[in-house]
């Protein structure tokens, strides 16, 4: 078997090698280029399997799982909740438990997703912060992400099948920003090519959106107050996402991807972080009044 492989980006022979099901023995390792001009083949590095350094498999996973971005979706689940039974008075329901797990479930698969088809693309290769590199460097194969993924959305369906039974029409108002959530992981950054545009969507789907939607999930009435909720956590959020991208600002400004960082530069972008840190704090300060108060 050759050691090096080179194959045009699109074609049908380069899959195999991708999704990682050529060989049982050997692993495809892609080596990639920041410029522009490489984009049109893909270059493999064959390595046997016995020839790569795994590392253990709890780490792998726990890298799959992506906590900081799971913590971003749990904190707002658990804060709408605590103010649900404590302010509200709401009865306790089983129903948060499934909306909880069905929750943490399809995060796990929306980033399990996300590296699978980033991967495909040749988008994560380029991000340290993306996937880990877990695929890049022959950690896991590209099809082994995926069952994982969908293992894991299965799950998540299987635990919201009882919110759906007992609340269909509210569970659609939770259903619809989950959907468009995982639809927009899955579609990559690349994809967008306007500044704040995954920003934006991922403010409003991890913030107001979710919470506005769990309240009327189990009080069936429109609470104001849960936005207010929604926008700490979409601002974390925000803030979080453009950390990142002021990381990875010369590596999406050669690839001509439009963050928030490439697109106002590195300056004006740490002012932005600090304008989103103070915002953050002081939508945190509102909701700890609207709570004790």
């Amino acid at each position: 078997m050759n050691r090096w492989v080179s194959l045009p980006r699109n074609s049908p022979e380069s899959i195999p090698y991708l999704v990682g099901d050529f060989s049982e023995s050997h692993r495809a390792l892609p080596v990639q280029r920041i410029e522009k001009s490489s984009a049109l083949n893909l270059t493999f590095e064959i390595i046997p399997e016995t020839e790569i350094d795994f590392y253990p498999l709890w780490y792998r996973l726990w890298s799959l799982i992506r906590a900081d971005f799971l913590i971003l979706s749990i904190g707002p689940v658990l804060t709408i909740t605590a103010y649900m039974l404590l302010v509200l008075k709401v009865g306790w329901s089983i129903d948060f438990i499934y909306a909880l797990i069905a929750t943490i479930f399809l995060q796990i698969g929306m980033h399990g997703f996300n590296d699978y088809y980033g991967h495909l693309r040749g988008s994560d290769a380029l991000s340290a912060r993306d996937g880990k590199k877990l695929l890049q460097n022959g950690q896991l194969k590209a099809y082994q992400v995926r069952w994982f993924a969908g293992s894991f959305v299965a799950l998540a369906l299987l635990f919201a099948l009882p919110i759906f039974w007992s609340r269909p029409q509210d569970a659609l108002l939770l259903a619809l920003p989950a959907g468009l959530l995982f639809a927009v992981f899955i579609a990559g950054y690349e994809r967008w090519r306007l500044p704040w545009v995954s920003e934006s969507i991922g403010f409003l789907l991890l913030g107001p959106l979710l919470t506005l939607a769990w309240t009327r999930l189990f009080t069936h009435t429109w609470d104001l107050n849960s936005i207010l909720i929604g926008f700490v956590f979409g601002t974390l959020f925000s803030l979080y996402s453009h950390l990142g991208n002021i990381a990875d600002i010369m590596t999406d400004q050669n690839r001509g991807l439009k963050t928030s960082a490439s697109f106002y530069g590195f300056d004006r972008s740490k002012h932005l972080l600090a304008l989103l840190a103070g915002w953050a704090v002081l939508s945190f300060a509102k909701v700890a009044f609207l709570f004790f108060n």
